[in-house]
């Protein structure tokens, strides 16, 4: 008996080694998340409330062979977490580059441009890319109000010129020719930029130490390897629904994009390249068991984190450099048009191209219903009613007209509940077009198309499920370029990203006299963010 006892202890030991076993791989294999790493620099640090800031970086992950996000998202933020200003950027071969509007009723304190991506949101908002700012409003008294906690009493140095073959020489006069070279060390650089700044505005040295992090363990963020996405979960009756379907459309645009939820009820949508904000309504497919819930995870981060600044304060050499570029930002803001970038206008066309048959509602005697179109009139489509419920279905010669279910739409939004569509108004629609045969629409294949479209195009008072919604969303911004002009009167007189032949860059001198300084940044082969700067002197 007691060896029989002791077979089963040692068995038992061995099954829990081997359940621990077990569970720590898959710990494990969670943590195989490669994670990714920002690294962003700007044209300067100090800036006048209305500027626009003027930024640069480089993505990079922990696994080479990994495929990199090509979004990212950059906010302007105060210490306490307040978003001032965000956009969200393409990244192009790793790097990517824009500029942030500074808006001019901010308070003069410090803030934080904060740069990272969907995937990084695995992680902490710590390890977030972060680049300390001073802004001065120079028409308001009142300061940024932060507690005495986020405040260091260290002092911030900033970025100090440690060249003088930038230019060849020192002194200049208002309006010199000015050649800035590249020499062997700086034409290595990854995304380099070249900038002219006034003294004294250039980006603070922080003797950060970056948080060595390798890998995430959880994945509630896709990373966006093909561009913006949208993502959340369907849910039915408060519980999750695998492989529910949902149907985005664009409003403006003559198309839609449909997704299945995985296993877990999740959904990721890949939207289209777009700009600015842009009205997306979002409807999920019925459901016979009940209440169906949309539930969108917010676009930029909204995670707390704690950023520490130095306290404000302004000496007086830095009061001097300040006046100055308020005037220059007033000067600007009067004589510099902002150019207006210029968006491709492209003939939109219908994702279903030709149609079969079009029912033109003026064609014909104003009929009772919508129920009468598709009856009274040869539109090759049949109603069918299956426990007190009616469908729309497509007549013809194609097998798979009876297998799949047809595509039914109003104003490009798809709607899975004929009796919705026979309800509607026959005197706000205008036509309807018919595709009698079957139609593959992304990993979707349906018995036909019937797409009935209102006259006002806002969907006749069509009475949409509880799962419809729109949604205001931000697309790519247009302040995105890789190359800004030679300005006048901004701040930034130069600003140059993405170099590549790093020849030589012929510019005059500032209108200005006083003292300015010529910086080259960028990341070198070990990954870390380098420069070269050398400071001039400009006189009448």
């Amino acid at each position: 008996f007691l060896a029989k006892l002791m077979m089963m202890k040692n068995k038992t030991t061995y099954l829990l080694v081997v359940i621990i076993g077990l569970l720590l791989t898959n710990v494990s294999a969670q943590g195989l998340l490669p994670a990714e790493q920002a690294e962003t620099w700007t044209d300067r640090s100090v800036y006048i409330s209305g500027e626009e800031i003027c930024f640069s970086g480089i993505l990079s992950i922990s696994e080479e062979d990994e495929l990199l996000s090509t979004v990212v998202y950059v906010e302007l933020m105060s210490p306490e977490n307040q978003k001032i200003n965000q956009i969200k950027l393409p990244v192009m071969d790793q790097a990517y580059s824009g500029k942030l509007i500074i808006p001019e009723d901010v308070l003069s304190g410090y803030y934080f441009l904060r740069t990272y991506t969907k995937w990084m949101r695995n992680g902490s908002p710590n390890v977030y890319h972060y680049n300390l700012l001073k802004i001065i409003n120079p028409f308001q008294r009142e300061l940024l109000n932060i507690k005495d906690s986020l405040i260091i009493h260290e002092t911030i140095s900033k970025l100090k010129p440690n060249t003088d073959s930038l230019v060849g020489k020192s002194e200049f006069s208002v309006g010199d020719p000015l050649v800035i070279h590249f020499d062997e060390k700086m034409a290595k650089l990854k995304n380099a930029s070249v900038s002219m700044i006034p003294a004294g505005s250039q980006a603070f040295s922080l003797n950060k130490t970056k948080q060595a992090i390798a890998y995430y363990y959880q994945m509630k963020y896709e990373a966006e390897t093909r561009g913006l996405s949208l993502s959340g979960k369907i849910l039915v009756n408060g519980h999750i629904s695998p492989f529910h379907q949902l149907n985005v459309h664009i409003l403006g645009e003559k198309d839609f994009i449909s997704v299945l939820c995985d296993a877990d009820g999740h959904f990721n949508v890949a939207l289209v390249e777009d700009f600015n904000e842009k009205e997306l309504f979002l409807i999920a497919s019925s459901s016979g068991e009940g209440k169906v819930e949309i539930q969108i995870d917010q676009d930029f981060c909204t995670k707390k984190t704690t950023l520490s600044t130095p306290k404000f304060s302004l000496e007086n050499t830095e009061k001097e450099i300040l006046l100055k570029m308020a005037q220059r930002q007033q000067i600007a803001s009067i004589y510099e048009s902002k150019p207006v970038p210029q968006k491709k206008n492209k003939k939109k066309k219908s994702f279903y191209g030709s149609v079969f048959k079009t029912i033109d509602f003026d064609f014909y005697v104003p009929l009772d219903s919508m129920s009468q179109y598709f009856t009274d009139l040869p539109s090759w489509v049949s109603i069918k009613k299956k426990k007190g419920k009616r469908s729309l279905h497509l007549i013809g010669t194609q097998t798979e007209l009876n297998i799949y279910p047809s595509l039914v739409m109003v104003d490009w939004v798809p709607v899975d509940e004929a009796d919705r569509v026979l309800a509607m108004n026959p005197k706000l629609v205008k036509e309807i077009e018919v595709i009698n045969q079957a139609y593959v629409h992304g990993n979707q294949i349906y018995g036909g198309v019937i797409h009935i479209k209102t006259r006002k195009g806002d969907f006749g008072n069509l009475k949409f499920p509880e799962s419809g919604q729109y949604l205001n969303y931000l697309f790519y911004s247009f302040n995105m370029s890789n190359l800004q002009t030679q300005q006048s009167y901004s701040n930034t007189i130069y600003w140059k990203t993405d170099l590549k032949d790093f020849s030589d860059i012929h510019l005059q001198t500032p209108l200005f006299s006083g003292k300015y300084l010529i910086m080259v940044q960028g990341i070198d082969r070990n990954g870390e963010h380098v420069w070269e700067a050398q400071e001039i002197q400009v006189g009448h």
